[in-house]
């Protein structure tokens, strides 16, 4: 019965026979038709089963009932399962109620005292216990009373009976109220809500979300729910209500489920659970007739046998955190033991129902899946992947039809001459299509070249750019993932070869990793970009047997990556400040590092409150027609990277309702081919390989809710707002955006101003962004799916290329004197201003943002942006949306007293299409034309003038990736105290009539007459308005009011609890992994050594020997103390003090390197081109063979030894030369023999050569 009920297999057409007794008959069958057990639960199997009445389906209860006639037990059982439980107690009608009352004791067994003291304990602790069950009251005191003791209520705060689950988590508040009970009777009104502990009935998950707020004082309260039922409990529990679940599995105990090592240092032995003692067994003690209830077995007959998960047990580990046979099996476990969380990357057939450590690998592949599932992926490839398959399959015809298009150069002058990135990235994508195609003539041979072309090369660096790891991270990744996917595909001689490239390069990463920003600037793109690599090349060499290189830098990765992670749970809105293109290029490397660390080291991220949020990041800022996104800060037209790869793993991993791969499907469906906002062609393929292993085909594109309705979201840390995002491209969608927040984001920008973090934040020089623009208060403006008021895209940090204000005249130096821009303009520099002085403290404001029966208002100050020598009280800007093609802009500029400022400049910029003049009347303006149609804005200022404007195109320097943007510019006359001026912006679908303004101290009334309404807007500007309103609109005759009682309060920062500790939980993870490892080799070595007697295969145990990082001398003395497994010298200790010892080396050094340029290199991830200018050039790694590399002393040792013996002979070769020439001048100057002259001539020519020589191996080596 389980397994047809839960299993993927089906019964036996045999019909199901329970053999009839006196008191057991189909009689008993007749009053229930269809009985549906198993019901309403998310892809369940066709074949759910079904008791039909009329004697067609009998139950067998195999050797529970032996005898000719069954008891009363037995009948009970069948009574029990099937039909009577439904009775309410309180009436105390059917079998089963009446019988338990009267002997509870011969149906319940009390909990054992390790559960109660269990229970207890967490309640000492000061966990909230919740008790949640769909029972009556009466039956839950009766039972509990009796397993847990009279005084159980003692034990759990919040008890709620008749919670009728799945509704609990699934019905809104209205639909399932909570209830008060008065001896066991419900209250017949229903309570608002919950506002103190207490035993309640019925109820829902929201109001129980709320009051745990209260209790915990948390905003997101972390809850671990314990069930046994999937669709009444882990399905909802998980999917509505984003709860930890842990799934009471008794089949566990029946039939075993394989369990890895037990965590070291997790207590001592007598604190181990009982079901760890067990020893639990593989499937193998399943039913000899229906097969285990969590794998099956398949292959026919002469086949190798395969494992593949039954769909509950699929259900279990896509819903449930982890699972245990019984609460009794951990209670005896120390509260602070560490579960590991089931995979994500796929359900295992045997592993995950207890801690899990992972380490058991099994060859290559093993990045992103194992050798077993190369088949399953190419059957995908032909069915629920196949469209996916398909762009794999014709970006590889491509590179396959013009390989010399694709391939790298053989010549390094020409594969470092510009930014290479583009190599790395295509190499994962053919390695991928050789998988899933790997008798495509031609393409093996193809990756095979590609992989030579890319070992060839000394370095993977650009010469114009030796301080930048960025293209060695893009080609070290693509190599090492190649390198996995390809392994069997490659020669004995390309491993080795290989694997060496990779050492180097994963070895030079992980010195600069010490040196350069990537290590310790936060959040920013180029730190999971290096990461990621160095981790991919890592994880290659640990399963080559290189363990102690690979768990050095692995820890190394790990400490950084974790510390962003922590500090990501601070940006509460999902975004990154960067903006959406370079967001994209920080996501492309952060999922992979979640998923790797995920399926590697048991370190999950997928509950992170960060990437909860992150779909919000993607959905709210895509215009409409899924083809362009906002470009805030430096950008494309839309992303770098993907981003349908990582909207794929947000809905796996993180949302499971369809939403992320609806939109990866309308973004795929929509991109632009060929013109402004197509792939680049360096990162167009990079993501496919990901996006296709990511993909959950049973995830049905869903779009969210509010598709189709214009909405508008407020990024609270990013500081923007978005209004009429993700729509179809049609006329009346238009698309609206503001910003005016911190530099770096609040987040950022609070963790730096209130020192937070202190043990790993020493203010701006732990973050980078430069990346951003001197951009508050600006907007964009898309009416009707065109693009009319648009980002100037990636350019020169100045002001005048964003859509803001500059003020004139300026008494002291800025970048275009006398005008003066926002103080992180960059004068002399790519990147933008913002680590020291008013730069470091520049910031802009929200204040409001707001919806109102239609219309749209919102508010920025950004005062904070400029200088103070301006002397300005307020810089404000206000957007009125009041059709969706009629945009209203209102700035308000308040100056103080003795303010030097008397004019002021508005830009507005467009980067495809160029302003006209127009005019109208006195009223001046500008257009442009897309098609037949016009898109118009007129402005004036709060005296009713109107000034000419000028236009033109700025060109961007050389170096940038796009060629400059066509700009409007107005210039206005600055008054005291206020200057208003409003700008009218309309496209073909509004006919202007009429446009006027007037002020006074408080507010500005603007009038505005179109063909179908007439609007009257009243702006309150002031800093003390006299009424409590931003705004009121009369449209004709109705009255829209935005009252200043809405306005946006900006949540403090929250350090996280413990944070450092975090870090080091999350750092354990990784030794286990390596120990394991070990293990495996040394059994490996062992074996061979075994087989070498009996059959001279002297091959076979050289080549295991080779693998192990230990010599084997020390492994045979420790192989004759004890078991390989148990008696291995613990070289990850040793490892750990040398980096102590290297951290500590490099704070006395002075840590970190602050390159200026550090980034100059990614401008050209877009566009290619050499920068002529010269630079230094950085020590380089070349030829440096792999088994040199000594990975147990600190990084800068080998240097050390090698530099002091440079100096040491360039010392004494200088001696020598001085020694020479006084000889040749005091002694030979006058000799007769020319053949001595000429012997102290060759000899000085020697020496001369070999001080050159020295001298240069000294400045490579920076001695």
């Amino acid at each position: 019965m389980l397994r047809e009920m839960k299993g993927e297999g089906g019964a036996e057409a045999e019909p199901l026979r329970f053999r009839p007794g006196s008191e057991t008959d189909s009689g008993n069958f007749s009053r229930y038709k269809t009985v549906r057990l198993y019901q309403a639960f998310p892809a369940s199997p066709p074949g759910v089963l079904k008791l039909h009445g009329e004697g067609r389906v009998t139950v067998w209860l195999q050797q529970t009932c032996n005898i000719t006639a069954c008891n009363d037990d037995v009948q009970l059982f069948l009574s029990l399962a099937v039909f009577n439980t439904a009775a309410p107690p309180g009436e105390d009608a059917g079998w089963y109620f009446p019988r338990v009352k009267r002997d509870p004791g011969r149906f319940l067994q009390p909990c054992s005292a390790s559960v109660r003291r269990w229970l207890r304990s967490l309640k000492e602790n000061g966990k909230i216990l919740l008790l949640i069950t769909s029972s009556h009251s009466d039956y839950c005191r009766l039972v509990c009373d009796h397993i847990l003791g009279k005084d159980f209520e003692d034990l759990f705060d919040v008890i709620i009976t008749n919670a009728l689950k799945p509704g609990f988590f699934s019905l809104v508040p209205q639909q399932r109220p909570f209830r008060t009970l008065v001896n066991d009777v419900e209250d017949s009104e229903g309570l608002p809500g919950l506002e103190k502990p207490g035993w309640y009935s019925q109820g829902n998950w929201p109001h129980l979300h709320n009051l745990l707020k209260t209790m915990t004082d948390r905003a997101e309260p972390r809850v671990v729910y314990f069930g046994d039922s999937m669709r009444s409990d882990m399905f909802p529990a998980f999917s509505f209500g984003k709860w930890e679940t842990v799934m009471i599995v008794e089949e566990m105990e029946g039939e075993g489920v394989a369990r890895a090592n037990p965590a070291p240092n997790q207590g001592p032995a007598e604190k181990k659970s009982k079901f760890e003692d067990q020893g639990m067994k593989t499937p193998s003690a399943a039913s000899q007739q229906w097969g285990s209830y969590f794998v099956d077995v398949q292959g026919d007959e002469g086949e190798e046998e395969r494992l593949r998960l039954t769909w509950c047990s699929h259900c279990i580990h896509t819903y449930s955190t982890m699972a245990i046979p019984s609460i009794e099996a951990i209670a005896d476990l120390p509260l602070d033991y560490k579960f590991p969380r089931f995979s994500p990357d796929k359900p295992s057939t045997t592993g995950g129902f207890v801690p899990f450590l992972g380490g058991n690998y099994d060859g290559h592949p093993m990045l992103y899946f194992s050798r077993e599932d190369v088949e399953g992926l190419q059957g995908a490839a032909l069915s629920s992947h196949r469209l996916l398959a398909q762009a794999i399959r014709e970006a590889a015809e491509e590179m396959l039809e013009q390989p010399e298009d694709f391939l790298p150069p053989w010549s390094h002058a020409q594969f470092s001459a510009r930014w290479n990135e583009i190599y790395g990235n295509n190499l994962g994508l053919l390695a991928m299509f050789c998988l899933l195609y790997p008798h495509r003539a031609g393409a093996l041979d193809m990756a095979r070249e590609y992989m030579e072309r890319m070992a060839a090369q000394p370095d993977w660096l650009v010469k114009d750019a030796p301080w930048d790891e960025v293209p060695m991270a893009h080609s070290l990744v693509g190599f090492a993932t190649a390198y996995d996917f390809l392994f069997e595909y490659l020669s004995r001689s390309q491993q080795e070869r290989f694997l060496q490239v990779i050492g180097n390069a994963s070895r030079y990463m992980y010195e600069k990793s010490y040196h350069r920003g990537w290590g310790f600037q936060y959040l920013h793109n180029h730190q999971p970009t290096n990461c990621v690599a160095l981790l991919t090349g890592c994880l290659v060499l640990m399963n080559q047997g290189y363990l102690q290189e690979a768990y050095l830098w692995t820890k190394q990765v790990l400490s950084i990556m974790e510390k962003s992670m922590v500090l990501l749970q601070d940006v509460v809105d999902g975004s990154l400040y960067e903006g959406v293109a370079y967001g994209s290029y920080t996501t492309r490397s952060l999922f992979q590092y979640i998923f790797l660390v995920q399926r590697h080291f048991s370190i999950s991220h997928f509950k992170h409150p960060w990437l909860l949020q992150h779909f919000s990041f993607l959905y709210r800022t895509v215009l409409p027609g899924f083809q362009r996104t906002v470009a805030i800060a430096d950008s494309n037209y839309n992303w770098f990277y993907g981003p349908e790869s990582q909207l794929v793993f947000l809905d796996r991993y993180v949302l499971r309702n369809g939403s992320g791969n609806w939109l990866a499907e309308k973004i795929r469906e929509s991109r632009i081919q060929e013109g402004p906002g197509q792939p680049g062609k360096g990162q167009r393929w990079s993501t496919l390989h990901t996006e296709f292993i990511w993909f959950d085909p049973g995830l049905r594109p869903t779009a969210p809710p509010d598709y189709g309705t214009a909405r508008l979201h407020y990024f609270e840390d990013w500081g923007v707002v978005t209004y009429g995002s993700a729509l179809p491209a049609r006329r009346n969608h238009s698309f609206l955006s503001f910003k005016s927040g911190k530099l770096g984001g609040r987040a950022i920008f609070d963790i730096v101003h209130l020192k937070k973090y202190s043990e790993w934040i020493k203010g701006w020089r732990n973050f980078n962004a430069g990346h951003e623009h001197p951009d508050q208060n600006s907007f964009t403006f898309t009416p009707g799916g065109v693009p009319f008021i648009t980002e100037a895209l990636y350019g020169p940090k100045f002001t005048f290329l964003n859509n803001v204000l500059m003020f004139g005249p300026t008494g002291h130096t800025s970048c275009f004197a006398p005008w003066e821009g926002q103080v992180t303009e960059a004068c002399d520099s790519k990147w933008l201003k913002y680590k020291q002085g008013e730069a470091a403290d520049c910031q802009g404001r929200v204040e409001a943002a707001l919806e109102q029966q239609g219309l749209v208002f919102i508010r920025g100050e950004a005062k904070s942006a400029y200088s103070q020598e301006i002397k300005a009280k307020s810089i404000q800007r206000n957007l009125l949306l009041l059709q969706p093609e009629l945009l209203l802009v209102v700035d308000h500029v308040h100056l103080e007293p003795d303010s030097p400022l008397r004019s002021f400049s508005a830009f507005f910029h467009n980067t495809d299409t160029p302003f006209h003049l127009t005019a109208v009347e006195n009223t001046h303006g500008v257009f442009i034309r897309h098609g037949q149609d016009s898109y118009k804005m007129f402005w004036l200022d709060d005296t009713g003038s109107s000034t000419k404007a000028a236009t033109g195109y700025w060109s961007y320097p050389h170096g940038n990736p796009y060629n400059g943007s066509n700009y409007v510019n107005v210039t206005m006359p600055l008054r005291f105290p206020h200057t208003r001026v409003a700008y009218i912006l309309f496209g073909p679908e509004v006919d202007l009539q009429s446009f006027s303004l007037k002020g006074d101290s408080e507010r500005i009334d603007v009038y505005l007459a179109t063909r179908d309404h007439s609007y009257t807007v009243h702006l309150l500007t002031g800093e003390a308005p006299s009424k409590p309103l931003y705004a009121m609109v009369l449209e004709d005759q109705k009255k829209i009011v935005f009252e200043r009682a809405a306005a946006i309060q900006e949540r403090p920062l929250v350090e996280v609890e413990e944070y450092v500790n975090a870090l080091d939980d999350n750092l354990q993870h990784v030794k286990p992994v390596f120990q394991q490892v070990e293990r495996h080799i040394q059994a490996k070595v062992l074996y061979s050594k075994n087989v070498q007697k009996t059959t001279d295969k002297k091959k076979q145990a050289v080549s295991a020997k080779k693998t192990l990082a230990l010599s084997r001398k020390q492994r045979e003395r420790v192989g004759r103390k004890g078991g390989p497994a148990d008696n291995l010298p613990d070289i990850f200790t040793q490892i750990e003090t040398s980096e102590r010892q290297q951290r500590q080396t490099v704070m006395k050094r002075g840590g970190y390197e602050d390159v200026p340029e550090a980034m100059d290199g990614d401008s050209n991830s877009f566009v290619y081109y050499s920068d002529t200018r010269r630079v230094r050039k950085g020590p380089l790694i070349k030829g440096r063979r792999f088994n040199e590399v000594q990975a147990v002393t600190t990084a800068g040792s080998s240097h050390s030894f090698t530099s002091t013996y440079i100096r040491l002979f360039l010392i004494l070769n200088i001696f020598t030369f001085f020694l020479l020439l006084a000889v040749l001048l005091l002694r030979l100057r006058k000799a007769q023999s020319l053949y001595a002259q000429r012997c102290i001539y060759c000899l000085l020519m020697v020496d001369s050569f070999i001080l050159l020589c020295l001298y240069s191996s000294c400045s490579q080596g920076q001695c």
